[in-house]
């Protein structure tokens, strides 16, 4: 039986007639004690955190979590015993699975072979259809999401999941675990069981090698192998060698539904649209460590940013209405009678104008063509005639990431750039004139990074092949996050 953390002050003694024991773990969501029922039978209870005890949304997403577990059939999945959202207190109590996450068991005893394997691929390949036929995609089906009980695997978790409409698909946000994810969320399209399929090749493939078949490094270059590369199978055995290059294919239409893996399972036969690659066409490299890779010279990353290159439209409405748009909101607010009602619509369409023009803005970097070389030596980029060069011995440390939120245009992190720390003692490094770095110039970071160059879009082919050059070159400067 698992054994749980002890509890905190202020965690609860008590949840709905459930005896509150100690702390199973914290989530970005709610956290969940151990807790006994009035049998003395152990139980799992997510209490959601407190600070969304105003938050409707953060309740609604609970309600759909409670709904689609309680939707999917018990023998695959933690039973829900008692749940409340409305109340002051919102919780789940679900049944207690005695057996540890696959990722705990990937961790501490490596990767699964045999018998062992072949029942795991089984189990959760079930359990994946009974999901889907309860109409349900659960969106971020990875190893700390499976629980090897002692009746089979559990797939939990359904924080994410939704209902399928009658199309059998669901509009997508980049929602889930990078490692796990299928192309399509990737992309923000629509997302439908094939995604789950994808991130089932992906888990299986994970529990036979050690690792996801597109790496675990930046998120960047996960998007980018993902999108654009096929996965890696180590030395994955047939027949789930096969199964598993069916799931992990670009296309959702391509992949085989739950049922038909199943069927493959079962039958021991690997599916003949996963059999023509050899295994050296299937392998993508990874990036192992630098010590035992050895470096390809290098090459120049060349792209044009795929923004809109006009901007004029959004300069003119912020010079012509920018003086009508201040004067009407100050008569909208002081005048009164005609002129209040007058002005009022004129304030309307110029705050309407600025959120437009937002949109155009919004683009990390104003070029028409970037090149960029990653050496021995450092970085160079040229942004149209403009060039640039930072030294590795000017730098301390050097990741690419999200560009996060900036102070006039809000969240940009579906772009992504190089940071990088300066060295203590160095010179300043090389920044971007404010023109050509509108309008990411308001971007804030902290602890001593600094946006050396935007890159593009997280998913753009340009900024997983420059990630993969500088984890290659940068040595122990490399920083995968920060």
């Amino acid at each position: 039986m698992r054994q749980g953390l002890p509890l905190q002050p202020g965690d609860p003694a008590e949840i709905a007639g459930y005896r509150v024991v100690g702390r199973l773990g914290v989530g970005g969501q709610g956290t969940v004690f151990l807790g006994h029922a009035p049998d003395g039978s152990a139980v799992a209870v997510k209490v959601l955190h407190t600070r969304f005890d105003g938050d409707a949304k953060a309740r609604a997403r609970f309600a759909r979590e409670i709904g689609a577990a309680r939707r999917v059939a018990s023998f695959c999945t933690a039973r829900v015993l008692a749940a409340e959202v409305a109340g002051d207190t919102a919780y789940l109590v679900s049944e207690l699975i005695a057996g540890p996450a696959l990722s705990a068991v990937l961790a501490e005893r490596g990767p699964l072979t045999g018998d062992d394997l072949h029942r795991l691929a089984v189990g959760t390949a079930t359990a994946l259809g009974a999901i889907h036929q309860a109409g349900v995609v659960h969106r971020d089906l990875k190893p700390s999401n499976i629980l090897l009980g002692p009746q089979g695997p559990r797939v939990i978790d359904f924080g994410i999941a939704r209902a399928m409409d009658a199309t059998g698909t669901m509009t997508s946000q980049i929602v889930g675990t990078p490692a796990y994810m299928a192309p399509e969320q990737v992309a923000g399209e629509a997302v439908g069981p094939a995604t789950d399929v994808f991130a089932w090749g992906a888990t299986m493939t994970a529990a036979a090698t050690g690792r996801p078949p597109f790496g675990q490094d930046t998120v960047p270059a996960m998007f980018n192998r993902i999108l654009t590369q096929p996965p890696d199978l180590g030395d994955m055995a047939e027949p789930l060698r096969g199964i598993a290059a069916a799931c992990l294919a670009k296309a959702p239409e391509a992949r085989p539904s739950a049922e038909e893996l199943l069927h493959w399972l079962l039958g021991g036969s690997a599916p003949e649209l996963a059999a023509g690659p050899t295994r050296a066409a299937e392998t993508v490299d990874l990036g192992p460590s630098p010590r035992t890779q050895e470096l390809s010279p290098a090459a120049t990353v060349r792209w044009r940013p795929p923004y809109p290159e006009s901007t004029a439209m959004a300069w003119v409405t912020y010079a012509v209405g920018l003086p009508f748009g201040l004067v009407a909101v100050g008569v909208a607010l002081g005048a009164s009678g005609t002129a209040k009602l007058l002005a009022t619509p004129v304030a309307l369409l110029f705050f309407l104008a600025l959120m437009w023009n937002r949109q155009v803005a919004a683009r990390p970097l104003r070029a028409a063509t970037v090149e960029v070389d990653v050496d021995e030596t450092g970085v160079a980029a040229r942004v149209d005639t403009l060039d640039l060069r930072w030294e590795w011995r000017s730098i301390d440390r050097v990741a690419v990431s999200p560009l996060g939120s900036s102070t006039l245009w809000g969240s940009m992190t579906r772009f992504s750039g190089i940071y990088a720390v300066r060295r203590p003692g160095a010179a300043p490094l090389d920044r971007l004139p404010v023109r050509r770095r509108f309008p990411v110039w308001g971007l804030r970071s902290g602890d001593g990074w600094e946006l050396l160059l935007p890159l593009g879009r997280t998913t753009d082919p340009q900024v997983g092949e420059v990630t993969d050059r500088l984890r290659r070159y940068a040595g122990e400067r490399w920083t995968p996050f920060f």
